[in-house]
C-alpha cells in the first residue's frame, strides 16, 4: 500500500478528511475541525477502515453540494450566535453603566435608559431558548 505524507496511509488521510467534514457540518470552524480530527487520529479515536484495492467512487456533484450547504448553514448559525452573544454583552455593559451612574448621582435612571434596557433584555431570554432548540 502506498503511503502519503507524514507516514499516513491514503485510507488514514481519507478518514481524517471525512472526520473534518463531519465536524464542520456540526458547526466547528475549519481550523478547529482540522485540529480535532488530527488529535483524534493521534489518540487512536478515529476509526480507519483499510480497504483492499476496491476503490470508492468519487462523490457526486449533488453530494458535494449537500455537504457544502450543510457546512455553510452551520457556519451561519455559529456566526449568528456569536453576534447575538456580543449584542447581549454590549447591552449588559450599557445597563451596568447606567445603574452605576444612577447610583453615583443618586438619581433614578432616565426613561430612555430604562427603555433601551427593557428592549434588550427580552432578546437575551429568547436567545437562550433558541440555542436549546438547536441542540
Amino acid at each position: 500500500m502506498s503511503r502519503a505524507k507524514k507516514d499516513r496511509s491514503i485510507d488514514e488521510n481519507r478518514a481524517i478528511s471525512q472526520r473534518i467534514d463531519e465536524l464542520r457540518m456540526q458547526g466547528l470552524n475549519k481550523e478547529r475541525a482540522t485540529a480535532a480530527a488530527f488529535r483524534m487520529f493521534k489518540d487512536g479515536e478515529l476509526r480507519v477502515e483499510i480497504r483492499e484495492v476496491r476503490a470508492k467512487g468519487k462523490k457526486s456533484a449533488q453530494q458535494v453540494a449537500i455537504e457544502k450547504a450543510a457546512i455553510a448553514a452551520a457556519t451561519k448559525i455559529r456566526q449568528q450566535a456569536e453576534q447575538d452573544k456580543k449584542r447581549i454583552q454590549r447591552a449588559e455593559i450599557l445597563a451596568r453603566r447606567a445603574r452605576l451612574k444612577a447610583k453615583r448621582t443618586g438619581q433614578p435612571e432616565t426613561a430612555e435608559e430604562l427603555e433601551s434596557r427593557l428592549r434588550t433584555e427580552p432578546i437575551a431570554r429568547t436567545i437562550d431558548r433558541l440555542r436549546r432548540r438547536q441542540i
